[in-house]
């Protein structure tokens, strides 16, 4: 399975990685394990 994702810039040193078909927000936490999320925040 593949999924292509789009790559913003957010601020400086901050970017946000979205699947262009899910929808989703890779995510990562302060352990740095990645997750999906609905929404950015």
């Amino acid at each position: 399975m593949h999924n292509i994702m789009e790559i913003r810039t957010v601020a400086v040193g901050i970017v946000a990685i979205k699947g262009v078909e899910s929808e989703y927000y890779l995510a990562m936490n302060k352990e740095g394990k990645l997750y999906a999320k609905e929404r950015m925040q």
